[in-house]
């Protein structure tokens, strides 16, 4: 990002800090402290959902005041255990990132919506049982979604699993898919 590295932390509560706690100063501080050490700024970007809310953005919080962007993996909050249907799914996404581009442009933070061809965390031992089945037709929507918010601020977009087979995010070619998944993000981003 013009020269300068762009840092996706995932789970940034937790590892931010964690580093704030271990050098006494505030996150603004440990940013500077990372960037005077390594000779450049860096673009710091919040990855997933424990900075993110589907609610909206809690502007009183320090984090979103030193952060540069954030980005969700999946843009809702899935309650243990629940199968999500992507008509119901998209339209919570669509307005919780209507919720997001306003607050981050009234606090000064880059908001990068994301799209997703499915998610399904079932196998985990850690997972907590959801499902929003893969789908290229939902991920198509879902990455129509992004694209039209991310006009309205970062101009960016990102994509969660280009080939995470254990929890459905695989947009790669497959044989039952094909290249569909591949189709949709060629016509979307055409």
């Amino acid at each position: 990002l013009g020269g300068s590295p762009v840092v996706m932390i995932w789970k940034a509560k937790a590892v931010l800090n964690t580093l704030i706690k271990e050098s006494g100063g505030d996150l603004s501080e440990v940013f500077q402290e990372i960037e005077k050490r390594i000779g450049q700024d860096v673009f710091w970007v919040s990855l997933g959902e424990d900075l993110y809310d589907p609610n909206g953005p809690d502007l009183n919080d320090p984090m979103l005041r030193a952060i540069d962007a954030v980005c969700p993996l999946l843009g809702d909050s899935f309650p243990p255990g629940e199968t999500r249907p992507w008509r119901e799914y998209l339209d919570k996404v669509s307005t919780s990132y209507a919720l997001w581009v306003r607050g981050a442009r009234k606090a000064g933070f880059l908001f990068i919506p994301s799209a997703l061809p499915g998610f399904d965390d079932r196998a985990f031992k850690a997972g907590q049982n959801r499902l929003l089945g893969l789908d290229p037709q939902g991920f198509h929507e879902s990455l129509s979604l992004a694209k039209e918010t991310a006009k309205e601020g970062s101009n960016w977009l990102s994509i969660y699993g280009f080939n995470e087979w254990f929890e459905s995010g695989a947009i790669e070619p497959t044989k039952e898919y094909g290249l569909r998944f591949l189709e949709a993000l060629k016509e979307a981003v055409d």
